[in-house]
């Protein structure tokens, strides 16, 4: 008896092989909508060949003339064929869906000093933040710290610069993860919610953000300073972080928060926190961007220092530090959220199980 050939390994393919596999996939909104658009116009044109050719006796055909002379004959195998070739054809769909998920660019380096790595300029609050103790955003080394129980250096002593309120906008949004970390801040029962420790209220809770944060009556986002707002006397008072962002989201730092969700009254838990994707909007009420500085004057010095190159590559540097005590941290924490979330999906299995039963 002739031995089975093992299977035949696939091949992996290189990134430009995928990237040619891909191409004709890819492609705008609008060129999206016309394909789609092409997609009905057959569905249509099938759909009303069908209904006539479904009416034909056995042997007969429905022919089409293109002239005098040119014609087409189609039977009811003709529609069923077209038919299959047309259900292809929307599977296609999925390839689409595919590719669009991808990311179509190449990762921007924070040498670009573009989008979220572009330098910012800290307000109050935020500099508050960052400079109530060296020690309030943990260790350098986070792995050294919590696993052998070894602090060594503070991050902070490595970010003069951020310290005094210069810094790229991701090493911000950074550095709000890793004090949730450091600090203990995110809820056991779901690590998707934190809440505010003493130093978190007194710079978000208290004091004045930088910017007043609106919708216009379109709906759309904006914001404008907060002396800006004071002066044109859309406010009368300066607005805290916390205050500034229930303009907008009511719901920000509010008791009774739920923070897991479920129909079951006694396994629900509720208290005062916010959802951590927050931390991106606490950040942006309180810092100026280059062009938020460019329209103050008072603020020109402060525009000419973070434009210098050697403040730019500072900040660069910083930002490269914090990202990588980002990463220690992800490393440190992933076991225990892995547990997390398998006993999360335990229990919602035996929770699905148990109203299937019922």
């Amino acid at each position: 008896m002739a031995s089975e050939l093992p299977p035949t390994p696939r091949r992996t393919l290189t990134a430009e092989e995928k990237r040619e596999r891909d191409a004709p996939y890819r492609k705008t909104v609008k060129e999206f909508g016309e394909i789609l658009s092409g997609y009905v116009k057959i569905m249509n044109a099938l759909f009303a060949l069908t209904e006539r050719v479904s009416r034909l006796d056995k042997g007969q055909f429905l022919r089409y003339w293109e002239t005098d002379t040119v014609y087409h004959d189609l039977t009811k195998k003709d529609i069923r064929s077209a038919r299959a070739r047309f259900a292809t054809l929307m599977k296609e769909i999925k390839n689409y869906l595919r590719v669009s998920k991808k990311k179509s660019r190449d990762t921007v380096p924070p040498e670009s000093l573009k989008g979220t790595y572009t330098p910012v300029f800290a307000g109050k609050a935020l500099t508050t933040f960052f400079t109530s103790s060296p020690k309030n955003f943990g260790s350098v080394n986070p792995l050294a710290w919590k696993q052998q129980n070894q602090f060594g250096e503070a991050l902070m002593t490595y970010l003069p610069y951020a310290s005094k309120g210069y810094l790229l906008r991701n090493t911000c949004t950074m550095l709000f993860y890793i004090y949730a970390h450091a600090q203990n801040l995110q809820e056991n029962e779901n690590a998707q919610f934190a809440h505010f420790d003493a130093v978190m209220d007194t710079a978000f809770a208290k004091e004045a953000a930088a910017f007043y944060s609106f919708k216009t009556e379109s709906g759309k986002p904006d914001k404008m300073t907060m002396q800006q707002a004071l002066n044109s006397k859309v406010l009368t008072a300066p607005m805290s972080t916390q205050e500034v962002i229930r303009v907008t989201h009511p719901s920000f730092n509010q008791e009774n928060t739920e923070i897991i969700k479920t129909d079951n009254p006694e396994k629900q838990i509720r208290r005062k926190a916010f959802n951590t994707y927050f931390f991106q909007n606490i950040a942006a009420v309180n810092y100026f961007s280059k062009a938020n500085l460019s329209k103050d004057p008072e603020m020109k010095q402060i525009l000419e220092f973070i434009k210098n190159p050697e403040v730019e590559k500072a900040m660069i540097t910083e930002h490269n530090i914090v990202k990588q005590v980002a990463e220690e941290w992800r490393k440190y924490l992933e076991p225990s959220r892995k547990q997390q979330r398998d006993l999360r999906k335990k229990a919602k299995d035996a929770e699905n199980k148990a109203k299937m039963a019922s």
